[in-house]
């Protein structure tokens, strides 16, 4: 049962839904930008990035580098970026 469920979960993960959203593809960058040690959009200087950011417009990186670990086994696509949340 467990199995089936997975298999529906993961049956065309990147099309379904049709449209990938920006606040999708905005977690996801998050991660791979810090796990790669590059410049997070917004950030004005090069200063390296701690994981537990605060302000206004902060999003907490630790769910990001989750889904960034995760990208690097199942590639850097639309799948890959939704694959830690259909597992979970």
């Amino acid at each position: 049962m467990v199995v089936l469920g997975l298999a529906l979960r993961l049956y065309r993960l990147s099309e379904l839904p049709a449209t990938f959203l920006q606040d999708e593809a905005s977690v996801a960058v998050w991660g791979l930008e810090w796990l790669h040690a590059a410049t997070i959009p917004g950030q004005v200087t090069a200063a390296p990035v701690t994981l537990f950011r605060n302000g206004t417009t902060a999003y907490p990186l630790p769910g990001s580098v989750v889904q960034a670990l995760v990208m690097q086994v199942a590639g850097e696509t639309v799948y890959g970026a939704r694959l830690t949340a259909a597992v979970a």
